[in-house]
């Protein structure tokens, strides 16, 4: 084929078409590639991202299970604590109703008693000459009338005996000997009551103690017997009297030792003369260290029977005194030179003019099982027990009396005022605090 001018057009027309479409297609080809690792990327991206949202939705499952599974056993533990109120609720009804019968058969008998001794009806003119009736004997007479009728036996110069009762609280309060009781008598015929009644009747109220039934502790190698504080409890009511009670006894609950003894007991502190020294109700004493474990010991074994309270429908109030040293123990703390010295309030050692946070019962009751797990694994020698316990507010076991809050712990005015006396003596002579 000639080549001419037109041929020669036509060949590079078609050179120039298909170079065009050359590049047209490695264009295409390269956009292709390019969207492909674009969307491959992307593809990988979301499968990472769904990863971590199957990650995610399987720690939430694994957290929801725990909640709901801790959810159900404070449920079953509520339903527990629920049914065993009832039962208590039901038995208080029913002492209730025992009470309720007991007095209804005291009125009557009171009835009978009065319709039995009832004096004749007198005249006005007999009345003013005196009583047509023979003298009561003395035990019915109230305390008030055996004190008028002692009176006058006095004032007419007839020697006068003592109850056995009265006898024995005055040879208590004076401590009066046997012999000094002897000469007292021969001085004032009878006087006491024969020697006979007064030992009977002591025998008989440590019998109603029940010293024999004492729980028995070892402290430092040697036996101690611990009298049950429900049982105290029940005595000391049954012997103040039903009718002498205030509305909801006060119980004080307090410990001291001195001369290497320690004791520990109880007294009603909203009574008549609460102070009384046959007020104090002791429960136990030992010669041995005033620590943790020997307090803890004498209480648990003291309170081990305090449900039988509840089962005579006892309700009362508890308080805790003592001095610094005790209290701090009771409550679990290190003491009073830890950092947070104050049994009351989150106060440090370094700052204590600072305001604070009150402690409340919750909190160390918490911290205290927090230091008991913590001693477990390392011990309470451990130095890192101690800087544990230095950030754990200075508790480092949990608190002996569980159930006293600290808006009743009292705190002992006495140590208080001594020690801010000692420190503005200290400032006083620019000693170093």
């Amino acid at each position: 084929m000639p080549i001419t001018k037109a041929t020669s057009h036509i060949c590079l027309e078609k050179k120039r078409v298909a170079k065009s479409t050359k590049e047209e297609q490695q264009k295409q080809k390269t956009l292709n590639a390019t969207v492909a690792a674009t969307n491959k990327r992307k593809l990988e991206e979301l499968e990472a991202r769904s990863a971590d949202f199957d990650l995610k939705e399987k720690l939430l499952k694994e957290k929801y299970d725990k909640l709901f599974e801790a959810l159900e056993i404070k449920r079953k533990k509520l339903e527990k604590d629920a049914s065993i109120l009832e039962e208590k609720s039901k038995e208080i009804e029913r002492s209730f109703k025992e009470l309720a019968k007991k007095s209804e058969e005291l009125v009557e008998k009171e009835r009978l008693y009065a319709a039995h001794n009832f004096p004749l009806k007198q005249s006005k003119a007999r009345r003013k000459r005196g009583p047509n009736k023979a003298l009561k004997l003395f035990k019915l007479l109230s305390s008030k009338q055996k004190g008028r009728r002692r009176r006058k036996a006095i004032k007419y110069g007839v020697p006068v005996s003592l109850s056995t009762n009265e006898s024995l609280k005055l040879l208590t309060q004076g401590r009066i000997n046997q012999r000094q009781r002897r000469l007292i008598n021969k001085a004032s015929p009878k006087f006491f009551a024969s020697e006979h009644s007064t030992h009977t009747r002591k025998k008989r109220i440590l019998e109603d103690i029940s010293w024999d039934s004492a729980a028995e502790i070892e402290i430092d190698g040697e036996k101690v017997k611990v009298i049950s504080f429900a049982k105290a409890v029940l005595w000391r009511l049954q012997n103040i009297g039903i009718f002498n009670l205030p509305e909801v006894p006060q119980v004080t609950f307090g410990g001291d030792s001195g001369n290497g003894t320690f004791n520990f007991g109880f007294y009603f502190n909203n009574l008549k003369s609460s102070l009384a020294d046959d007020n104090f109700f002791l429960l136990a004493t030992f010669k041995g260290s005033e620590s943790y474990e020997n307090i803890k010991k004498v209480v648990d074994a003291s309170l081990l029977d305090i449900d039988l309270l509840n089962e005579y429908g006892c309700l009362l109030e508890y308080f805790l005194v003592g001095d610094l040293k005790f209290l701090s123990i009771c409550l679990g703390l290190q003491g009073c030179s830890s950092t947070y010295f104050c049994i009351w309030c989150l106060a440090k050692k370094s700052c204590p003019m600072e305001i604070s946070d009150l402690r409340f019962l919750d909190d160390i009751l918490n911290a205290g099982e927090k230091a008991k797990t913590k001693a477990a694994e390392v011990g309470y020698d451990n130095s890192s027990f101690k800087k544990f316990c230095k950030e754990n507010h200075s508790i480092c076991r949990p608190p002996i009396f569980a159930f006293i809050p600290m808006t009743h712990i009292v705190p002992p005015v006495m140590h208080i005022i001594t020690g801010s006396v000692n420190y503005v003596l200290k400032l006083a002579a620019n000693k170093q605090m």
